[in-house]
């Protein structure tokens, strides 16, 4: 008698680690995490994610670019006012080398392939690639507006707009050094730093006429 409950417990105890290792057919798997209750599995809608918060400009003349342009160097903003707004020139490298031609090859471009320069003049011309270019671009954002004025034929680089900007002379801080700034289309497409001419002077030799807006 005590022999057979022994076989009957070991057969009960095996049925039992059979049914829980799910070594039948009738088992019952383990639910997915997608099966469990209350559980929504994420979905992809297609819906693009939010852009980030862009803080409305000032409307200083009433066009959007410009008024960009213009808030980025009374807030001395490269990063997020004055990068945003450029244009470069696509242009072929090493067609007419030498000053004031083609922007030159790097030694991997054969000549005639296109590259994407800035025009800048200061005491020299010259066309500079975007890294080279944007460090530029932040010294002048250091420099205060004398105004803003609508292009003329005589501005450096043609455009709509001019952005006339102001700095001590570094050999006589008690005189200013203008720089120029042309915008065209909303965006930036050249930098000119007279070297020598004062704000007034720089008005006078590009007949600026009366600025469209002054800080």
């Amino acid at each position: 008698m005590r022999h057979c409950l022994w076989l009957m417990a070991g057969a009960a105890l095996a049925a039992a680690v059979f049914a829980a290792c799910g070594g039948d057919s009738g088992s019952t798997p383990t639910p997915s995490p997608d099966q469990t209750a209350g559980f929504t599995p994420a979905t992809d809608d297609g819906s693009p994610e939010p852009s980030p918060k862009v803080e409305p400009v000032p409307e200083r003349t009433g066009v959007e670019g410009l008024d960009a342009i213009i808030e980025g160097f009374m807030q001395h903003d490269t990063k997020n006012l004055l990068l945003p707004n450029l244009r470069y020139s696509v242009l072929p490298c090493g067609v007419e080398p030498g000053m004031g031609g083609s922007p030159p090859c790097r030694a991997d471009q054969e000549t005639g392939t296109p590259v994407e320069v800035m025009p800048f003049s200061a005491c020299e011309f010259g066309y500079y690639r975007p890294h080279e270019f944007e460090p530029i671009l932040a010294e002048f954002a250091e420099q205060d507006l004398y105004g803003v004025f609508a292009a003329t034929p005589e501005v450096r680089f043609p455009g709509d707009y001019v952005l006339v900007l102001v700095q001590p002379q570094p050999d006589d801080p008690s005189l200013e050094m203008a720089s120029e700034v042309t915008v065209k289309e909303g965006r930036i497409v050249g930098v000119h730093g007279s070297c020598v001419l004062t704000p007034e002077e720089l008005v006078q030799e590009h007949h600026l006429g009366e600025p469209i807006y002054t800080p």
